[in-house]
Parts: structure tokens; sequence; C-alpha cells
């Protein structure tokens, strides 16, 4: 398998109990500019971040990260998730970087989908679908830059009614309708979901040096596809977080791009990338021949160079040698991992954090969604217990 395949969106969807509460369903989302993330009651699921309209048909057996969507609302079938970034030749640049990435993709009806995409997964297990008629709650996040504008726009996407089916690969669809009231939405800075997942153990108590991280000078550094988020806390008070578009995976993507059309003269789209990355080459070709080229040193030289740029901008703003914890969390954060460690050895009082602590079982970039969830259940079982 090439290296490559590391940098890619995965597709995962694994059942587990997460814990429940009476009468309520709840589920952690993380609507990433790059993959769908969800921790629910009875599942933890990724896809990517990107859906077409559907209308054709399909042959054979289909595997089980294929995600089929009808929206009975609108009659419109949609192909989501691997499937739909595998429907995209890598040179096709028809699919433009503003719906994909845009801020203004809450208006897009494909946003729409595959947040529905993420709900339903959320809601279902080997015995179909889950709630049952329970209140469904919902915890979701933003980027700090971005909370206040678009929190309306995030909730008028999630709440209201929804009707669709879902069918994963060859498998019968499975049928939604419910509601979920604007209520039962809630939302927060991006980042502090891995902090609460830092904290959070798999039982809903919390770590032994919670309080600790509270009461110190910590750090996170959330990694996204888009952004860099920070969110500092300085002896239980939070400062002010800050989002970094400058530094995220898509910069490093586009740097590879870049290299790729200078050095073989082909260019690859941002959604083609997904599929260079999975077959670990970019192919050059002319109308009648075509030839498979390396593309591996490229890519981690532009990874160790947007991770280089963010080091010292964070070094800049923060006093590293002041802060206590530093969290690493996010899918940028796990391919910079490494490098951060290694840059920061030299500051003898600082703890590096991996995000996935406490559920070693998951990658960072589920480490908001897992948060999401814990906050949400601490909240709503301290409103049980009153």
């Amino acid at each position: 398998m090439p290296d490559t395949v590391r940098f890619r969106t995965r597709t995962e969807f694994m059942e587990r109990r997460n814990g429940t509460l009476p009468d309520m369903w709840l589920v952690g989302l993380d609507a990433g500019y790059s993959s769908i993330k969800t921790f629910s009651s009875n599942a933890v699921s990724v896809f990517p971040a990107f859906a077409q309209p559907f209308r054709g048909d399909t042959i054979g057996a289909l595997p089980d990260t294929h995600y089929l969507l009808t929206d009975h609302l609108t009659g419109t079938r949609w192909v989501v998730g691997d499937a739909a970034e595998r429907a995209v030749m890598p040179d096709d640049m028809t699919v433009s970087d503003e719906s994909l990435y845009g801020e203004d993709r809450y208006d897009d009806p494909m946003f729409r989908v595959l947040v529905e995409t993420g709900l339903a997964l959320g809601m279902t297990n080997a015995a179909g679908i889950a709630p049952d008629g329970r209140t469904i709650h919902v915890q979701t996040g933003l980027p700090p830059k971005y909370l206040k504008k678009d929190s309306g726009r995030m909730v008028d996407v999630i709440a209201g009614h929804h009707s669709f089916s879902l069918q994963r690969g060859s498998h019968e669809p499975a049928e939604y309708d419910f509601t979920i009231d604007r209520s039962h939405v809630y939302l927060m800075e991006q980042p502090k979901g891995s902090v609460m997942s830092v904290i959070a153990t798999n039982q809903h108590g919390t770590t032994d040096d919670a309080e600790q991280i509270f009461a110190s000078n910590t750090l996170v550094l959330d990694g996204g596809f888009r952004t860099l988020d920070t969110y500092p806390i300085q002896n239980r008070h939070v400062l002010q977080p800050q989002t970094f578009p400058e530094y995220g995976m898509i910069q490093v993507l586009q740097m590879t791009a870049d290299q790729i059309d200078k050095t073989y003269h082909t260019q690859v789209s941002s959604i083609g990338m997904q599929e260079c990355l999975r077959r670990g080459y970019v192919r050059c070709h002319t109308k009648f021949s075509s030839e498979d080229k390396p593309f591996q040193d490229m890519l981690l030289a532009a990874d160790k160079a947007v991770c280089g740029k963010m080091l010292d901008r964070i070094a800049q703003v923060y006093p590293l040698y002041d802060y206590n914890y530093l969290i690493v969390t996010g899918g940028a954060g796990a391919a910079w991992n490494s490098m951060i460690r290694d840059t920061l050895k030299g500051l003898h009082g600082l703890t590096i954090l991996g995000g996935n602590r406490n559920d070693s079982q998951l990658p960072y970039l589920m480490m908001n969604a897992r948060g999401y969830f814990h906050r949400l259940y601490f909240l709503l079982s301290s409103r049980i217990r009153m």
C-alpha cells in the first residue's frame, strides 16, 4: 500500500456501544470540509464530504463504502462519499473548490445530503434504525472564526424534518423520517471537542488529570483540512480561540498538485487528488498513451513545508515555552504529529497529548466528534439529575 494512502480521506463505519440516556438519542456530528464524522450512541463513522446527483444505475455487487441517498422531499438521488469521489477523474477540473470548501456551503443541496448521511449513520445498527422514537439531540461545532457568523445556518441544515433513504452497498435501503427540534442542536468551538475528548473516558467519567489540564496553560492544535484552529486555556480561563485558514491539509494537497503540474505537466483537481492518493501515482497521458508517475516525495515535502510554516506562526502567537500541555488533534494534526513532537522536544516543561489518548482505537480526526458526544452526554445527564 503506498504511503500516500494515509493522506486520503477514509471511509469507515464501526458499530460500538457509546452510551445512551433515557428517551434520548445522542449524535456528535463533525461536518468537516473533507469528511463527515459521527460519534453516536451506537456507532462511529467517517466518510468523504462529497456527493453528486445520481441519475444512472449500478451493476454488480457494491462495496459497503458505496452510499446512495434518496431524498423523499425532493425526489433526488445522490451518490455520497467514497463512491462519489471515485466517479471523478483526477484531471476533471469541473468541480470547483468553492463548492467543496467555500464558506457558503450551507445553502448547497450537497451539504444537506452530507449532513443527512452522517445523521443516518449515527442512527443505524445491524438491527435497523436505532432511535425508536426517542428525542434526537445533536452536538456539533464550527471553527472559532466562523462560529458566530455561521451557527444559525448550520442549525438550519440539521434541524427540521428529514425524510430519505440510505443504501449502503448492496444492502436494502434503510428508511429515515424524523424531525430534530432547533433547541436540540448544540454548537461550540470546534477544537473544544478535542478538549472534551482528552478529558472524557469511555465510561463517561473524566480522567484523573482533567483538572490539572484545565488549571494549567494548555493549547489545542486542531489541524483540519481547510483550517488550523487553536484553543488556548490559561488557569481555567479560555483565551481567544483562533482560526488560521492558511494552514490545513488543503494547502499540502494544493502545493503537491502545483508540483505535479510543474514536473509532469499534468493537472490534478482538489477532489481528483483523492484518487491519486489511493493509487499512489498520477497518470500522465495523451489521447492514446499514458504513464504512471510517482508523487509521494512531492507530497511529503509539501507536508513538511506547511507544518514548518504552521509551527513558526504558532510560536509567534503563543509562547510555547510557557505552556504545560499541547493537545494535537485533527486529520492534519495526525499527519504532522511526529514533526510537531520532534520540533518541540526541546521544550522540557511541555507535555504533548494525542487527541485520541482515551480512545486509541480511533484516529485523531474523530476526536472532535467524540468530544461533541461526551459533552452532550455530560450536559443532558446533568439535566436528568436536576
